[in-house]
């Protein structure tokens, strides 16, 4: 039997030497060796834009040195780790390479971690770096006597006047209010611009020497996050050369004196990789605003015009909406400067997708959508769909979206839960080899041995590989809700057979484990806007199109209907399926008489009941 892995037929659209250039990862160098070069390299254009303040390539050079003296200062040392809590700003930018320079390493922490992982993951850490607005959320670990030294950073910091002084004094308000002020501890807690006051003359020893294997960067992205454990994934500098190296050989649109816009926190590896560290190495300016939320993305992106964008599913569905609103109020839209949207997170699903493509047409936009995939655990991305290659007769009948073809340097297969490989259109568990693959979860040995096994990483995605060599991934292989006798039904099964209907826009399985030891499987959809079928009528079609797919296997207890989005996490900028899973009422279904009637759910220890103990049909907990 052929095997994806073995052919990897993806290689076919990139030069013939591609793969064999994507794995010549040069040694004895550090990342900031290769990014200062490439800032040399591209003198002329902008490192940064941060609220109309320019920051030239050569600033910023002398801000990573700057920050290699301060840090010295503060008493950092080879192999330190330096927790940073925050979103990008200039400073913490400069920051990430100072301690490159220096051995040591940031380690991004999850904007949402809890007090106990927040002190597991800072152990031993003496020096931190805190944004004051979110300082309340982490102050009881900062305020710890182990951290000797923090910094402060704020949005201001980088600001020109006289936005420093208006941010600046409506920042002081807020913490006022809510009365997350730094302490006023000035030995310990060091704002930017009194870091700035301690520098030194003194080059001498800046620079560690080499040491293989030795950590850039600790991200801790949503993606890493199971079952309540935060698990921080460490980059090398071999891994990050070997991502510049695999990108530098798969013919994607970041080109020199263009721009991308940067406005996810360095927490998520997809921020720190294809949002600053890639396009800095391409000669790209970085758009930089730390606001985060969907609104914010359709601003930065209409005003700005970066030929580079990273969203999520969620925020590029919102994109869309508020552009179809202007269009249709007569507004002539000119996006022909998008060079790349991607989509990355969750994905869309095929209408939506072909829904944002006809937009992007109409406004001049013949790039179109970049669906793509990748992983904190091997620096961000695998690959990226190219929309101009057509698709084959089979590859357009799938009910799933494709990410596109795997990069050069990276060999891809899918396999069985007995680790058996599986040939070409089979679903099972994405693994990959890789030189960007991390070395291991940070002081987390026992899980690392369960995700990287004979060199192979193993996602926990389920997907499944085209002939042409195309990735589909289908959802996690934790969202498994059947198993017997090797059958298995896993949400994003269920959800692709609701999509399906003509009259339904987007679904969510989601499940209620119930007091009785048997689960609730309830479906949130969004109902498409011409629809004109009654609720009833959509309801039966979908139970019949799901029990006759599942064989009688899989019932729907109860539908939610929700408007034209769901509700996405702040953090994670992805769907909020937990907040999803949470609701326990507003449910409807079809009773024996054809009539609807109201589902909704009581709460108790752990366990959900539904209200009336009349629960139409269930399967039983695996």
């Amino acid at each position: 039997m052929s095997l994806p892995s073995e052919e990897m037929k993806w290689l076919n659209y990139y030069d013939e030497d591609a793969f064999k250039k994507a794995i010549d990862v040069p040694s004895n160098m550090i990342l900031w060796d290769r990014i200062e070069s490439k800032l040399k390299e591209y003198y002329d254009v902008p490192a940064i834009e941060y609220f109309n303040r320019i920051i030239s390539r050569d600033d910023f050079i002398e801000s990573v040195y700057d920050w290699t003296k301060i840090f010295k200062e503060l008493g950092v040392e080879e192999d330190d780790v330096v927790p940073i809590y925050g979103p990008f700003f200039p400073d913490i930018a400069a920051m990430l390479f100072a301690l490159n320079i220096i051995g040591a390493s940031g380690y991004c922490l999850k904007l949402a971690i809890d007090k106990n992982s927040l002190n597991e993951e800072t152990d031993g850490c003496k020096v931190a770096v805190v944004f004051n607005d979110m300082y309340g959320n982490v102050k009881e670990v900062f305020d710890d006597a182990r951290f000797k030294k923090v910094v402060v950073a704020t949005a201001y910091d980088s600001m020109p006047r006289p936005k420093k002084e208006i941010v600046k004094f409506i920042s002081n308000i807020q913490k006022l209010k809510n009365g997350s002020l730094i302490p006023n501890d000035k030995n310990k807690f060091i704002w930017i611009d009194d870091a700035k006051k301690m520098l030194s003359n003194n080059s001498d020893n800046l620079k560690a020497p080499f040491k293989a294997n030795r950590n850039f960067i600790i991200t801790s992205s949503s993606g890493t996050t199971v079952g309540g454990v935060v698990k921080g994934t460490p980059v090398t500098n071999e891994t990050a050369l070997s991502q510049l190296a695999i990108l530098d050989n798969s013919k994607v649109n970041y080109f020199a004196g263009d721009s991308c816009l940067l406005s996810f926190p360095p927490t998520a590896s997809t921020a720190t990789f294809c949002q600053f560290i890639l396009p800095l190495d391409r000669g790209m300016s970085l758009l930089m605003d730390p606001r985060i939320s969907s609104e914010q993305f359709y601003k930065l992106i209409m005003t700005k015009n970066p030929s580079v964008a990273i969203g999520t599913g969620v925020f590029w569905e919102v994109f869309f909406l508020k552009l179809q609103k202007e269009i249709l109020s007569g507004k002539k839209v000119d996006l022909s400067f998008m060079k790349m949207p991607i989509m990355g997170g969750e994905g869309t699903t095929v209408k939506a997708l072909e829904w944002m493509n006809k937009i992007l047409k109409q406004c001049k936009n013949d790039y179109g959508m970049h669906n793509g995939y990748g992983m904190s655990e091997m620096f961000s991305v695998l690959c990226v769909e190219k929309p101009y290659i057509p698709m084959t007769d089979v590859e357009k009948e799938k009910p799933y979206i494709s990410v596109g073809f795997p990069f050069p340097g990276n060999r891809v297969g899918i396999f069985d839960k007995d680790g058996k490989e599986l040939g070409y259109n089979e679903k099972g568990e994405i693994w990959i080899q890789s030189k960007s693959i991390m070395p291991g979860y940070y002081n987390k040995p026992e899980l690392t041995k369960k995700t990287i096994v004979d060199e192979w990483l193993r996602t926990g995605d389920i997907g499944e590989i085209s002939e042409s060599g195309r990735l589909y991934v289908l959802g996690r292989k934790s969202n498994l809700i059947y198993n017997y006798n090797d059958l298995n039904i896993y949400s994003f099964d269920i959800e692709n057979v609701i999509k399906e209907n003509k009259n339904i826009k987007d679904a969510i399985i989601t499940q209620m484990p119930l007091c009785d030891g048997n689960t609730a499987i309830n479906a949130h959809i969004i109902i498409d806007e011409n629809s004109t079928i009654s609720k009833s009528e959509l309801y039966k079609q979908l139970d019949s199109a799901i029990s006759s797919r599942f064989s009688n296997i899989i019932t729907i207890n109860g539908y939610l209907v929700h408007d034209t989005i769901f509700d996405y996490s702040p953090t994670t900028i992805k769907i909020d399926r937990n907040k999803l899973s949470n609701i326990l009422s507003g449910y409807e279904r079809v009773n024996d008489n054809d009539l609807i009637e109201e589902v909704s759910y009581n709460f108790i220890d752990g366990y959900y009941e539904e209200k009336d103990n009349n629960v139409k049909k269930l399967i039983l907990r695996q």
